[in-house]
């Protein structure tokens, strides 16, 4: 193979390389967003479920934990 092969060939090799990879991250970024929205629509907030089961100072703990770490609650 000729050095201009050699470059031709490299060249396509690479570009394959970077198709076949964001191919691969387009892929994921769907599939987790998908996933997401499945945990979003069938989970529910631990201090939900604990005002549910009647723990109102669990579910205060908490909110006043999350409210600490920086997390905002996510609704749907």
């Amino acid at each position: 193979m000729t050095e201009d092969q050699q470059q031709w060939y490299e060249s396509g090799l690479l570009h394959g390389i970077e198709i076949g990879r964001s191919q691969l991250e387009a892929e994921y970024q769907e599939s987790h967003a998908t996933v997401v929205a499945i945990i979003h629509r069938l989970g529910s907030p631990v201090d939900e479920l604990a005002t549910k089961r009647g723990e109102h100072a669990r579910a205060s703990r908490h909110r006043e934990l999350m409210e600490a770490r920086g997390i905002k609650a996510v609704t749907a």
